[in-house]
């Protein structure tokens, strides 16, 4: 699972998890209950009998900790290009973690390219909240009974990571309010970095516009590589940085697919980068890259359901849950460390609203 915790994993349920499913499905869907004041619900009702046809004619996911125990699910079918997606559970004691949009991200991924269906009432705002963050919108609602409405909500085949529609002025903006503070910050950590290690040559994955690249020393750094899946970002980088025209080098790919087209560097940089390719593609970059040192920035949520801070540019940001992580200083150390990196050392730096960004550097 390249979520927030290694322990975890989303497998394909067997036949012989769905006892254990139903099981936490009740458990689960109590909350929902409270919202009636009655176990009268559909979720309540349904039998093993029926979970198992639903088994046969399409997929149900499991979540699992470390010990094997099943502690969230999702199922969907497929029917004339619309996939049906239900019943996202989470164990009650690991709500607010992100697990529920990993479980829907992960079924998503089953189907790739299709139409998704899926519904809740109208009374579990938090359901709802949470598919509008992963790109859902509401098409219809219908009334069941006197007290239940439900309301169905659709999303099309993904068109592409998210990042590459996210305008740069936005994205900046965004970043540089007072109640943000990450730009600022940032800018701040770079600085550090550059001048942190013996080093001639630097890769910063996800470049973004370039903050902090003014503090590029030319007389230490023989060749800087900026590495970002937007090509709007990069025109600007060359743009704002011309007088490193010597030594930048912009390179437009998409991690997740073309990591093969990275160059060897001796040092990377990857700040506010990993919760969205997840460890083990971050893993695989750094083994293909192969740098004598690491340095990153990770940003801890005490929110984690609203990981990305209010301001008049939110909107733009609507799709990112589609390919969010949420990050864990010691599960990143975990993947370094698996693939032959030790933590050199490591820093907080606080933001504004509970949150923190967590430099933390490795060696090998």
């Amino acid at each position: 699972m390249s979520g927030g915790d290694l322990s975890l994993e989303i497998l394909a349920a067997d036949k012989s998890d769905l006892k254990t499913i139903l099981e936490l499905q009740y458990l689960a869907y109590q909350s929902e209950a409270d919202l009636f004041g009655t176990r009268d619900i559909p979720p309540l009702k349904q039998t093993l009998e029926e979970v198992t046809e639903e088994y046969s004619k399409g997929l149900i996911l499991k979540l699992v900790d470390d010990q094997q125990a099943i502690i969230g699910s999702v199922r969907a079918y497929e029917n004339d290009g619309t996939v049906y997606i239900g019943k996202l559970m989470v164990h009650p004691s690991e709500r607010g973690k992100g697990y529920g949009s990993q479980l829907l991200r992960t079924i998503e991924e089953h189907f790739p390219g299709k139409r998704y269906e899926l519904f809740t009432s109208t009374r579990s705002l938090d359901n709802i909240r949470l598919y509008k963050r992963s790109g859902y919108k509401v098409f219809a609602q219908k009334k069941i009974t006197g007290e239940l409405e439900f309301v169905y909500m659709e999303k099309t085949g993904s068109t592409g990571n998210p990042w590459k529609d996210i305008p740069l002025d936005d994205y900046e903006n965004h970043m540089s309010l007072d109640s943000v503070n990450q730009l600022q910050t940032l800018n701040l950590i770079m600085k550090e970095q550059f001048s942190s290690y013996p080093v001639c040559d630097v890769m910063i994955l996800g470049v973004a516009g370039g903050n902090g690249l003014e503090h590029i020393d030319p007389a230490k750094y023989k060749t800087v590589y900026g590495i970002d899946i937007n090509e709007e970002y990069l025109k600007a980088v060359q743009d704002r940085f011309k007088d490193l025209g010597g030594i930048l080098h912009c390179i437009r790919l998409d991690l997740t697919t073309e990591m093969e087209r990275l160059p060897g560097s001796e040092f990377v940089i990857a700040d506010l980068l990993i919760e969205y390719i997840g460890y083990e593609v971050f893993g695989k970059a750094v083994m293909q890259i192969s740098p004598v040192y690491v340095s990153c920035v990770i940003q801890i949520n005490t929110d984690e359901e609203n990981w990305v801070s209010d301001s008049p540019y939110l909107h733009s940001f609507d799709r990112l849950d589609e390919v969010h992580h949420q990050m864990e200083e010691d599960a990143l150390v975990r993947t370094m460390k698996e693939i032959g990196y030790n933590k050199l050392s490591g820093r907080s730096y606080p933001l504004p609203n509970g949150k923190a960004l967590v430099r933390i550097d490795f060696g090998r």
